[in-house]
């Protein structure tokens, strides 16, 4: 059925997606302590805060942005998206800047030894910053009904972040997830 053939692959995009998120900590289990370990899940947990507001945005948008579709006003999808876009950075760069300007006071509320963590909190929230703003590419082929694309995404980036930590982590340890 049609509902089977476009939610199978969202389905299984959710699990990549999900592997995606954990797979760093269970590589970096391989190579390093856990001190090290919870050093990078603290700087990510952190890092994620800058994301929060695209992924809500995301989430109540979307309806209407597959009821424009609907109508087939695509202009009005680009207005749209552009009104939503910068609404998304205006509410996301301060939470960003925050994190940058005060992550070693933030990392240091979980005690001075995750201080060191200061680096990869910076690339991560760097990393959310991109994303919150090119994420609403998968939405849009969510409501263009093109989940085997989001599904493809998903899949080719769970591969090149598993090759990438091979590579990295070895040698970089947690700048390397």
């Amino acid at each position: 059925s049609e509902i089977f053939s476009y939610s199978t692959p969202l389905f299984l995009s959710s699990f990549f997606t999900v592997f995606l998120n954990r797979i760093d900590i269970l590589m970096l289990s391989y190579y390093l302590s856990a001190d090290q370990i919870g050093i990078y899940s603290i700087a990510n947990r952190l890092a994620v805060l800058v994301f929060f507001i695209a992924s809500s945005t995301f989430a109540i948008f979307s309806p209407a942005m597959a009821k424009l579709l609907g109508k087939g006003q695509r202009a009005d999808i680009e207005k749209f998206l552009h009104r939503v876009s910068k609404l998304v950075l205006i509410a996301t760069i301060p939470i960003f800047l925050i994190i940058v300007i005060l992550s070693k006071e933030i990392l240091g509320i979980f005690g001075k030894e995750f201080e060191i963590g200061n680096t990869a909190l910076l690339v991560l929230a760097s990393s959310f910053l991109l994303n919150s703003f090119i994420g609403f590419a998968g939405q849009i082929l969510g409501v263009m009904g093109r989940s085997k694309l989001i599904l493809l995404n998903s899949v080719g980036a769970s591969f090149i972040n598993i090759i990438l930590n091979y590579i990295l982590i070895p040698h970089y340890g947690i700048m390397g997830a």
